[in-house]
């Protein structure tokens, strides 16, 4: 068993962001994310993730990894060929090789034992993804609700969403959750829309609708940076303040990069920032 005192680097290979987070007890110490590069080659992945881990390599202990597509002993074959066109890719002799560190690959499928795994090594806080309008690779609504369970009965402390543009639609999977017996807290994860053409594609990879109204809304806009912002932060404000109406307390940014957004966003909602002191 690793040694709790020391971090675990956690990674997250989807079709939409590579994400970081370096790991100790149950507090995420940083984390850091960026959009799937355009190369998906194994290569380039195993590099942007040392990128984004840099300077926490030497601290860590091990290196977990949830990947999507299916992964048996370390190897990732991705059946959804947009999302990331690999077959056979040995992932976890690439990162071992480039790191020195023990790594364990587990995909999306599989996170309840990547749950259940942390769990056994430190009393980790772990969050874990679901989807309201349901995983492109599920066979149904319900396998993919029996999918989240699963992963909260191995412990996860909340899921956040995938994003989505009806809050009908997240509040009637939030109750479809309970009523499955799911206990634990789900966030709504919240997508500020800055480019129509960038967000249909992130859709088109996780399985997420796109509204009718929204290419007319940011029609023209292309050329407008400010303007574009200033939709985009009353857009995401709005449904945040029918999710709070449904009961809804805490929100996700997928920020992509964008905090001044996101900190539009908040103060459209009413927080405001602390003084210095």
């Amino acid at each position: 068993m690793s040694d709790p005192s020391f971090p675990v680097l956690a990674l997250d290979l989807g079709g939409t962001k590579l994400a970081a987070a370096l790991v100790s007890g149950n507090r995420v110490l940083e984390r850091r994310q960026v959009p799937t590069p355009e190369d998906r080659s194994p290569d380039h992945i195993v590099q942007t993730f040392m990128a984004l881990s840099e300077n926490w390599l030497e601290r860590v202990c091990k290196i977990a990894v949830a990947a999507t597509g299916h992964v048996t002993h370390g190897r990732v074959t991705a059946p959804n060929r947009q999302t990331l066109p690999w077959t056979d890719v040995d992932l976890k002799t690439l990162l071992e090789q480039s790191t020195g560190k023990p790594t364990t690959v587990l995909n999306d499928a599989d996170a309840a034992a990547l749950v259940a795994g942390l769990k056994a090594v430190a009393p980790f806080e772990i969050s874990v993804a679901c989807y309201p309008e349901v995983h492109p690779q599920a066979s149904c609504p319900v396998s993919d609700l029996d999918n989240l369970k699963r992963k909260v009965d191995a412990g996860a402390d909340r899921a956040i969403s995938q994003f989505f543009f009806s809050p009908e639609a997240f509040l009637r999977f939030r109750d479809r959750a309970a009523a499955a017996g799911i206990s634990a807290e789900i966030v709504p994860g919240i997508l500020p829309v800055s480019s129509v053409a960038q967000t249909r594609n992130f859709a088109g990879q996780c399985g997420a609708a796109i509204p009718a109204w929204m290419d007319q809304l940011f029609d023209g806009l292309d050329d407008k940076p400010a303007a574009r912002q200033l939709v985009a932060a009353t857009v995401a404000a709005e449904l945040c303040g029918q999710l709070y109406a449904g009961g809804i307390r805490h929100f996700h940014f997928y920020t992509l990069n964008r905090a001044e957004l996101a900190y539009a966003i908040c103060h459209l909602l009413g927080l405001r920032a602390k003084a210095s002191t």
